[in-house]
């Protein structure tokens, strides 16, 4: 392997390693040859100073003569090693062994020739046959533990760089190893402190100071991770890691337009890294760059086949522009991506019934099961694809969340409804509701988008109005908050996008004629207890048992305004008026722009024309429903 093909950073672990072992030679060489590189590069200058500085100790004793050829002999291979001749290495190793069988040093540098040739096993046996003949060598342990991360064996890698670093308590390379075995780990504690011990001992060590901020990323510190990839770009500015990682900590501190540019610094250096460019797509599409972005998730894909999470976000990209045809194809990426729930077990159920239906064959007269699989929204969005399904012949068991089962029995076209967790009647084929588009080749211009395909109940409706005739104007329901989910950080993050807090709502109660009620149910329902001042608000919720008890009070209602929540279906479903706010960001449900849904003719969307501008949205809000009390 020539040198200009080999990475600085891997140069210079490679001379961290032979430094360790004690082999200044080799450490040197490869350290000139990263420095060739990189002029000035200063983590490479530093270690050429330590080299440097040097004194190998006199051996204590004499020699024997074949002790002298043997480690004759398995020097040249340490020098045939760092010039990246793998196969002369192992010849020289051989001859050393052949005269000394005992030289441990020569088994462990044999172990690491095998391990650049990809033999694994074999550079497996020399560490064995090195740690049997000197059970304290630290070397051997140091390299056993990368042969074993190679191979992901982690836990037997964890323990061979504990034996290392025990024995060779000065080993820096082996603790940045370490880290990285328990970041794979996900034990990002123990990684951080692993990597904080190679740093205090090294302070210029940029493998370090890039696995901390790695670590640091992962317990969701995101500016101190920032911070330390900044401290790796201050000593080496090429340094393509620390680029990407400073790009996706911008991403996760939503500065996405410093992301974008860092990941863009990323591409130029390393166009054919697949995460680069998967980052970039990311960010391309919170900054609803859309075509940039699907460009970068092809270029992940090409570069990574089963790069699972860029089939999955090129899904939501493609559905956020309209191309339903891709998007939903590619939509099928979320179960590999854990973004569709887990897989079931279905027990005695046919085995033909396991696999998803996806309309490529004939169901009349068989019973197929419609399953839920996301959120409340989701299933009441997409359980009219019952319909369909009927109509193609079949008999509809309907699985939903517990929350929506009563709802869902009076839904028409479901000839049984159960709640998930309880026992599922014997069916033929089953098919998840979001699959439903798939299965039934729905574009734009195809939604089956007839309301109401939910049925509401006249009597409960009847109550409702009664109540509410006793106060003034127009009846509008409000949602300010959707589910703040703290204990899951990416839909914790939306969902700090997606909410708003009642105050912020306080310009709607300059709007006269109108009499506003509550729908808002979880934690974020308490701010209904102190509303803006001036601002009245009727709060029924603690009667509001289920969604049956939520979709009475719609329907009795002239118009529901909300955030990007349950609701907003709920309404749709009911051919109810619903003015939906949206994110700068928003769902892909609701499109990338205008002001309609194919999905329910009496939604309106109002979006936000800048990232977390509620007041805007608020201002236009106002105005309309100013319009609307006026008739």
């Amino acid at each position: 392997m020539s040198g200009d093909s080999v990475p600085v950073e891997d140069l210079l672990r490679r001379a961290h390693v032979w430094h360790e072992s004690g082999e200044a030679d080799a450490a040197q060489i490869l350290t000139q040859r990263a420095l060739a590189l990189a002029p000035g590069h200063s983590g490479a200058m530093a270690l050429l100073a330590r080299l440097r500085s040097v004194h190998t100790p006199v051996p204590q004793g004499s020699p024997t003569p074949q002790a002298l050829v043997a480690a004759e002999h398995n020097n040249r291979g340490v020098a045939a090693a760092s010039r990246g001749e793998a196969e002369l290495a192992l010849s020289c190793y051989a001859a050393a062994l052949a005269v000394d069988p005992d030289h441990i040093e020569a088994w462990s540098n044999r172990g690491n020739s095998l391990q650049l040739l990809g033999r694994l096993e074999e550079a497996m046996a020399c560490y064995d046959r090195a740690i049997a003949i000197s059970p304290d060598y630290g070397n051997a342990y140091a390299n056993r533990g990368h042969a074993n991360e190679s191979q992901a064996r982690l836990q037997e890698a964890l323990a061979d760089y504990d034996r290392a670093i025990a024995l060779l308590p000065n080993l820096v390379g082996v603790m940045v190893n370490r880290g990285n075995v328990l970041m794979q780990l996900k034990q990002f504690d123990r990684a951080l402190a692993s990597f904080d011990q190679a740093f205090a001992r090294e302070p210029g060590l940029v493998e370090a100071i890039n696995g901390r901020g790695a670590a640091l990323a992962d317990l969701n510190r995101s500016e101190e991770a920032l911070d330390a990839f900044g401290q790796v770009l201050a000593l080496a500015p090429g340094h393509v890691a620390a680029i990407v990682n400073s790009g996706a900590a911008l991403h996760r501190l939503e500065r996405f337009d410093e992301a974008l540019e860092m990941q863009r610094r990323a591409l130029v250096l390393k166009p054919d890294e697949a995460v680069a460019q998967y980052n970039f797509a990311t960010t391309a599409m919170e900054l609803r760059k859309f075509p940039e972005a699907l460009e970068h998730f092809a270029a992940a894909q090409s570069l990574r086949a089963d790069y699972i999470e860029a089939h999955w976000n090129e899904s939501l990209c493609r559905l956020t522009t309209g191309d339903f045809a891709r998007g939903w194809a590619k939509y099928e990426w979320g179960w590999r991506a854990n973004q569709r729930g887990g897989m079931r077990d279905y027990g005695d159920q046919p085995r033909q019934g396991v696999d998803p239906w996806l309309g490529e064959t004939p169901i009349d007269g068989l019973t197929m099961l419609l399953h839920g699989e996301q959120g409340l929204g989701d299933t009441l969005q997409f359980c009219r694809y019952a319909k369909l399904v009927r109509a193609r012949g079949a008999r509809v068991i309907l699985e939903v969340q517990p929350l929506l089962l009563k709802l869902m029995q009076r839904l028409p076209d479901a000839d049984v409804v159960v709640a998930m967790g309880d026992e599922l009647p014997v069916f033929d084929r089953r098919m998840p509701l979001m699959s439903g588009p798939l299965a039934f080749g729905t574009t734009l211009q195809t939604v089956p988008s007839e309301v109401p395909y939910l049925p509401g109940d006249p009597a409960g409706i009847a109550a409702w109005r009664l109540r509410l005739a006793a106060y003034p104007g127009i009846k509008v329901g409000l949602v300010w908050s959707g589910d703040p989910r703290p204990d899951q950080p990416a839909a914790h993050s939306v969902d700090k996008r997606r909410s708003m807090r009642l105050a912020q709502m306080a310009p709607l109660a300059e709007v006269i004629g109108v009499t506003y009620v509550s729908l808002q149910k979880g934690s974020p329902a308490e701010q209904a207890l102190d509303p803006p001042a001036g601002f009245a608000l009727l709060d029924w919720t603690d009667e509001l048992a289920d969604f049956t008890d939520t979709a009475d009070l719609v329907g009795a209602l002239d118009l529901v305004i909300t955030v990007d929540t349950s609701v907003a279906h709920l309404a749709g479903a009911l051919a109810r008026p619903v003015w939906v706010l949206s994110r700068y960001d928003g769902c892909w449900r609701w499109l990338e722009h205008g002001g309609d849904s194919p999905w329910y003719p009496t939604l309106r969307v109002i979006r936000q024309t800048a990232r977390g501008d509620w007041a805007g949205v608020m201002g236009r809000v106002v105005a309309a429903l100013r319009a609307m009390a006026a008739l």
